[in-house]
């Protein structure tokens, strides 16, 4: 029978819950007790004089038993112990098939006060196997104090099988150091025999003296039902389990069916994690460089599936091949079946300082660009404004929005510009280069094609260091919007500065959603790095597992997710 803990009164559930933000400011009664609290998190053994008087204080203080006290101290001091600084639990209220798919729970806890940048956990076992050979997913900015849950997805053994598992646990801490932990003992996995009891035991070969402590933050932790929680970022909002098979894995395990694993430092794979950082040059920098990028919508109730953010002025447009490992089109136009009507090169898009221009590259007579009703001519720039309807080959149109900090001039698109026209004969000569290559393919014409990529590249990355939020042009954001509300898949975004998001029609992305404030957040381009920033209280938005407090901005990270209001949900990709 599991051990039966008290409901502690409201003054020390602020102690006990971990979660002190929730109770409001410390009550003046309760401040000595708090400077108790810091002696003991100061002493290292709990075993002196001076630390004996101390536990008696808090004891006459709180009206506790001489156990309570004695899982508080130990939990604190497992809380600072640098050997171990998360701690895991694995469920061991295991239900399997034989030969089915089945679904292992950890809960990954993080008991420190400060905010680790990512957390990898892998399994490893000889006598199952995982499902499509896949390990769970990073865990990025786990708030300290916090705890998420990790799902193993394996086939049963059709047979009887004892086996173990291992753990491999790296952390990187708020610092940006990075730690390697295996589990301290053996892991037992015991599937029973098919046609008996379904239950899967699961068992150390040493019994753990950390399950008070999972019991001491019991109360903080409310059974959750992942399947439920799709966009929303408070503790377990990072994991889903909605496409398990399994409808019996879709709810977390209570805290009493938790094993505690104890870990232990790996020094090897420590140093080869450390000499890896370090020539990455990743152990004190977040964010992934880059000039462009992916926001793929979880809820196209609230905004777009496929949102395509580009932060160099000159700008390639093409047809959208899935699975494609290309990286030329900027801008990818097609997504529907016939869409392959559209060239692989159909126009490109110049950001000048008053506005955006554009011009057809095609060869291809069906592949036409249009502009307010007019073709464009090949080879020939046009000047684009507000609220100009560009038609791609008669499939579909989209709509011109900018935005501006102070209003542009008088347009120079009749001016001489000549990274413009740098850019424009580049991508010219790589069209004309692709309509030779309709037979055995020429060496000389590979050759010349992998050149002119590789130029238009680098022309584009060097005039993407103009950009930023500290940049002189006027222009903020361009955004190309289709109005085909069957066909509102893709928006192009062009961040020269910033755009804000929020729920008003006028934010440059627009999420409608009603948790949602008119002004809600900020995408920033800024130092080479895409950020996001909050412009509403704590709470409103969370990148990863992080709660971003008012006014704070980070970098974003390739695979970060991005929660605005509690159910606009979004993945940061590259692309």
């Amino acid at each position: 029978m599991p051990t039966e803990y008290p409901i502690y009164r409201t003054e020390m559930q602020r102690f006990l819950l971990y979660k002190p933000e929730r109770l409001g400011p410390t009550p003046a009664n309760l401040r000595e007790l708090e400077q108790l609290l810091y002696g003991i998190w100061g002493k290292k053994s709990g075993k002196t004089e001076a630390d004996r008087q101390i536990l008696a204080q808090f004891q006459a203080l709180c009206g506790l038993d001489e156990v309570l006290v004695s899982e508080h101290e130990q939990r604190v001091l497992r809380s600072l112990d640098k050997k171990q600084p998360i701690l895991i639990g694995l469920d061991t209220n295991i239900s399997c098939e034989p030969g089915r798919p089945c679904v292992l729970i950890a809960l990954v806890m993080n008991p420190t006060s400060a905010l680790f940048r990512e957390i990898r956990v892998r399994f490893r076992s000889s006598g199952v196997a995982l499902l499509d050979d896949t390990q769970p997913l990073p865990i990025k900015l786990l708030e300290g104090r916090d705890t998420l849950p990790v799902y193993l997805h394996y086939q049963a053994p059709t047979q009887a099988l004892l086996t173990t598992l291992a753990l491999e646990v790296d952390v990187c801490d708020h610092n940006g150091e990075w730690r390697a932990y295996n589990n301290r003992s053996h892991i037992l996995l015991n599937f029973p025999e098919p046609g008996g009891d379904s239950k899967v035991r699961v068992r150390t070969t040493h019994a753990s003296n950390t399950t008070p402590y999972y019991h001491a933050l019991a109360p903080s932790l409310a059974e959750a039902d992942p399947a439920g929680l799709e966009g929303s970022p408070p503790t377990f909002g990072a994991v889903q389990l909605s496409d398990h098979p399994d409808p019996k894995a879709r709810r977390l395990p209570s805290w009493e069916q938790m094993l505690s694993i104890e870990l232990e430092l790996d020094p090897e794979r420590t140093f080869r994690l450390q000499t890896k950082s370090f020539i990455e040059q990743h152990a004190t920098v977040r964010g992934t460089p880059l000039n462009r990028a992916l926001l793929r919508s979880q809820n196209l109730a609230y905004a777009p599936e496929r949102i395509e953010i580009v932060s160099r002025p000159l700008i390639v447009c093409g047809r959208y091949i899935e699975n494609s490992n290309t990286r030329l089109c900027d801008f990818s136009l097609g997504l529907l079946p016939g869409y392959e009507h559209i060239s692989r090169l159909q126009c490109i898009i110049c950001a000048c300082e008053d506005g955006l221009a554009i011009m057809h590259t095609s060869r291809r007579e069906r592949s036409y660009t249009a502009v307010n009703g007019s073709k464009l001519r090949r080879g020939q720039w046009q000047q684009l404004d507000v609220g100009d309807k560009v038609d791609i080959g008669g499939l579909y149109e989209m709509q011109t929005f900018l935005d501006w900090d102070v209003t542009p001039g008088v347009s120079g698109i009749d001016e001489a510009n000549p990274e413009r026209e740098r850019f424009s004969n580049s991508v010219l000569e790589i069209v004309d280069l692709l309509d030779q290559m309709t037979g055995p393919v020429d060496p000389t014409i590979k050759n010349s094609l992998r050149t002119g990529y590789g130029n238009l590249i680098r022309l584009q990355n060097q005039a993407a260091k103009g950009n930023g939020v500290n940049s002189l042009g006027p222009l903020l954001y361009a955004r190309l919007q289709r109005q085909d509300a069957n066909r509102r898949r893709v928006m192009h975004i062009y961040l020269a500065k910033w755009l804000s998001i929020g729920s008003s029609p006028q934010a440059g992305l627009c999420v409608d959603a009603e948790d949602v404030a008119p002004h809600h957040a900020e995408l920033l381009f800024k130092d080479g790095m895409y950020w996001i920033q909050n412009r509403v209280d704590q709470g409103g938005v969370w990148v990863c597992n992080h709660s971003l407090a008012p006014n704070e901005a980070v970098p974003l990270e390739e695979g970060d997710t991005i929660n605005i209001g509690s159910v606009a949900r979004f993945v940061f990709e590259r692309y």
